[in-house]
């Protein structure tokens, strides 16, 4: 019994997992003191170190599930997260590219998980 969910290739469990520990610590990090971020306001900040931890909870929980389709979920709640982080950026006159990057590494997760049959399977715990 391995970690990897049935319909989800080996890296997108390691992304999920890298980016699923990496938003929950981020996030109380930055819940506790958002001046790390350099982030003014900080009832901003914590709101959005609130919504970081969730989407990576999100994450960890379809690796501790097993369950392809919840990646998928994951990964589609962290696009429109990345949305709204670019509309900002270039809302603010600053660099797209983090947002950028961050979106075409969901769609790449997103687009694994479909090519290795994880939406299309009923198997839900193999």
């Amino acid at each position: 019994m391995g970690i990897r969910a049935n319909g989800a290739p080996t890296w997108v469990t390691g992304l999920a997992i890298f980016i699923g520990l990496f938003s929950v610590v981020a996030g109380l990090a930055i819940m506790v003191d958002p001046a790390i971020m350099n982030i003014d306001d900080s009832v901003v900040g914590r709101q959005w170190g609130g919504r970081n931890m969730g989407l990576g909870v999100v994450l960890l929980v379809a690796v501790a599930l097993r369950n392809a389709k919840a990646y998928v979920a994951g990964f589609a709640a962290g696009l429109f997260r990345d949305i709204g982080d670019l509309v900002g950026a270039i809302d603010d006159g600053a660099s797209p590219i983090v947002p950028i990057v961050f979106l075409v590494v969901g769609v790449a997760a997103i687009g694994g998980v479909f090519k290795a049959g994880g939406l299309t399977s009923d198997a839900s715990f193999d």
